[in-house]
């Protein structure tokens, strides 16, 4: 609980310092999820969480708005499932966390539909 605390604080210190500091809050969010990975002391969740993290940030590169309101919301979701893990409502924080990836996840799939519905470089509508 300590290590999530201490995690919590540094992506605080990150997002207080605005979108420049982005991708090191980035990496505070995957260090937070990978702890609560493994406290749920399942090896293959945690595998798979890792995999997902290693290749995570591209996709938040190109899909995710660099918008502050977006790193605050995305504490504010970390904030509720380290209050939940703290409190002993793994069912709960269970949910929190499967509502932040959905969320996060819808994000990401509009942006890329919007995308997708834009000409590409120098294919300008005529």
């Amino acid at each position: 609980m300590h290590q999530l605390k201490n995690l919590l604080k540094v992506a605080k210190a990150h997002l207080d310092a605005g979108t420049e500091r982005w991708d090191a809050f980035i990496r505070v969010d995957n260090q937070i999820h990978m702890a609560l990975a493994r406290m749920a002391r399942n090896p293959v969740y945690e595998s798979v969480m890792q995999t997902v993290y290693d290749n995570i940030h591209r996709y938040f590169d190109r899909f995710l708005p660099r918008q502050e309101d977006i790193l605050k919301e995305n504490y504010q979701d970390l904030c509720q499932v380290i209050k939940a893990v703290e409190e002993k409502r793994a069912s709960k924080a269970s949910l929190l966390v499967q509502g932040h990836v959905c969320k996060f996840n819808r994000l990401m799939e509009k942006r890329a539909r919007r995308e997708r519905g834009r000409p590409k470089k120098g294919e300008g509508v005529l």
